[in-house]
């Protein structure tokens, strides 16, 4: 099953946004990460979202994987690109 990852792994969530299918910076980047524990940890770039040096258009953030279950994620571009790029993923427990 894809989008299923291990606790206590480290993924990188990544968006793309375009305009007419051209790579596009937004004025703005905002990242909300919504745990299984329902807390919402909020991001925004250049602070807490990075843009790969020499890339236009595309923003992540790595995120550590410590609880079991369902996240939710949404980044946003305002402004020059208004856009959302939403998913979900699911954590399952590793026992040895």
């Amino acid at each position: 099953m894809s989008n299923v990852y291990d606790e206590g792994d480290l993924i990188r969530l990544t968006a793309r946004f375009t305009i007419s299918s051209e790579l596009t910076d937004p004025s703005a980047v905002y990242l909300q990460v919504i745990g299984p524990d329902r807390v919402t940890g909020t991001y925004a770039y250049p602070a807490t979202i990075t843009r790969p040096a020499g890339t236009t258009g595309i923003y992540y953030r790595d995120v550590s994987l410590d609880q079991m279950g369902r996240y939710d994620y949404n980044f946003q571009g305002t402004g020059t690109v208004q856009a959302t790029a939403a998913g979900r993923f699911l954590v399952r427990r590793t026992d040895f």
